[in-house]
């Protein structure tokens, strides 16, 4: 640098000098290099980015150093060399690119962008000016936001960013596009109603946004509409973000294989109520801490109740036959308080429902948790009425068969014919189900015997069971039906 000792020289100089002290403090790498490429001045900023020594370095052609020195510290050497050669032999444009900077021998690890351009006048007119900017943080920025665009793209919610004056698409990932079955240049730019079936114009859109406005975010089941008119169920969570502007982000999540489910188990459960219903069978669940007791709608009509009505476990026992009530309890505190090993609660008993008795069967099974603890009932209710009065109509048809056997033998072992009808008379009197008119042919000695078996006759009682018309009400009645006790 020449120096003059005029007072003009002297200022340029100490100008010149300060500013050459900013440069060289600066966070900005520069070379500066003559019109043949050879290195004229470097600030100490390339020394501490590139580990060279300025001394080491002025006078050397620029392609030279980085081919013995600079390529080594970078990444991919041989492209950053052949794009500055690029740019030394057009020696015209502005260049811009990026590079990476290796740590190693008294330098650090970052990222450089190289911008340089043609000198055109001054003493290094025909050289060139070289900077480099350390945009690590941006790189890091960079990299986080690509890895960030990476999992967006892989979720499997749809995402969007809409403005939400225009309701225009700004932004969307990979599976919006994949599902929409457009591209993402094509996508970007269509309207929220273009692609929502639920909305017809963009009145019906801003009547969204004025809700979200006035929530911050919300929930809305829709349909999307794919680029060949096929529809599918969304669910969207619309959020109002707040940046240099409004901006609406939402995310679509699709609802088919969650409504194709809740369908299959509504059909599922509308077959088990059926089951139930042509079963006679109900189901329920006892929450055992909260004593919560659950009925199938099976159930709440075996019991004669509305499907609303609250049940507990003490409530099912109100409507337990009296008779019942007792070994019930016992039965079911003796499956809570024995443990797994315990017995299984399996019962049949009596209820009462407006009036009438019904009988049931009971099966559950405990479930404890790991202190053997239960904490839930699982069990099933069968009406056994029709079953228990068929069981009713065999015993009777067996008491029936007996007293006729009883008969026959007497018939076969009579010997006075005189004794034969006040014997058989006396069996079938025996039989509860049997009012015998012949009776009335009984001696006064063997009435007040026969009334004493059976406590339902009087001997004033017996004399008048002696008319047809009772003979023949009598002989209808007992007439048993095999069907009757034998029908499933």
């Amino acid at each position: 640098m020449n120096q003059s000792s005029s007072p003009d020289s002297s200022s340029k100089d100490l100008a010149f000098h300060f500013v050459e002290e900013s440069i060289d403090s600066s966070h900005v790498a520069v070379f500066i290099l003559d019109s043949d490429f050879s290195v004229a001045w470097i600030n100490g900023t390339s020394e501490k980015y590139f580990g060279i020594s300025r001394e080491n370095v002025l006078g050397q052609n620029k392609i030279e150093l980085i081919d013995s020195t600079i390529k080594h510290s970078v990444e991919d050497s041989e492209a950053f060399l052949e794009r500055l050669k690029e740019s030394y032999q057009a020696n015209s444009e502005i260049e811009s690119f990026d590079c990476h900077v290796l740590p190693g021998d008294g330098r650090d690890e970052r990222w450089l962008r190289h911008i340089s351009t043609r000198i055109e006048d001054g003493p290094h007119a025909g050289g060139r000016l070289e900077f480099y900017l350390d945009i690590s943080r941006l790189k890091d920025h960079e990299e986080n936001l690509q890895l960030f665009r990476q999992l967006l793209d892989h979720t499997n919610d749809e995402i969007y960013v809409i403005d939400p004056e225009s309701g225009r698409i700004l932004d969307a990932n990979r599976t919006a596009c994949d599902r929409l079955q457009y591209s993402r240049s094509e996508l970007l730019g269509k309207t929220v109603p273009e692609i929502e079936k639920t909305l017809d114009d963009l009145d019906d859109w801003d009547d969204h946004v004025t809700q979200v406005r006035h929530e911050e975010s919300t929930l809305f089941e829709a349909e999307h509409v794919t680029a060949d008119g096929t529809t599918y169920p969304v669910e969207l969570n619309i959020v109002l973000v707040e940046l240099d502007r409004q901006y609406l982000v939402v995310v679509a999540r699709d609802t088919s294989e969650r409504k194709a489910a809740q369908r299959a188990l509504r059909e599922s459960r509308a077959h088990l109520q059926h089951a139930q219903s042509v079963a006679d069978l109900g189901s329920w669940h006892l929450d055992v801490p909260s004593n919560e007791l659950e009925w199938s709608e099976e159930v709440y009509k075996l019991f004669g109740l509305p499907p609303d009505e609250e049940m507990t476990y003490e409530k099912f026992l109100q409507f337990v036959h009296p008779d019942d009530r007792d070994h019930v309890n016992k039965q079911w505190n003796a499956a809570l308080e024995e443990g797994p090993e315990g017995p299984s609660y399996d019962i049949e008993h009596r209820i009462i429902v407006n009036g009438e008795t019904r009988w049931v069967h009971e099966r559950a099974e405990l479930i404890y948790d790991d202190n053997k603890e239960p904490v839930e009932g699982i069990g099933v209710v069968q009406d056994i009425t029709e079953r228990k009065q068929r069981e009713n109509r065999i015993e009777d048809l067996s008491d029936t068969l007996e007293t006729i056997r009883r008969v026959n033998r007497r018939l076969v072992r009579a010997e006075d014919p005189g004794e034969i009808v006040p014997d058989v008379t006396e069996i079938l009197s025996e039989h509860n189900h049997f009012e015998c008119t012949f009776l009335a042919l009984l001696g006064e000695d063997r009435i007040e015997h026969v009334c004493k078996a059976n406590s339902e006759l009087t001997p004033a009682r017996v004399r008048e069971l002696h008319s047809e018309d009772y003979i023949q009400e009598v002989l209808d009645k007992e007439v048993v039906h095999l069907e009757d006790v034998t029908a499933p």
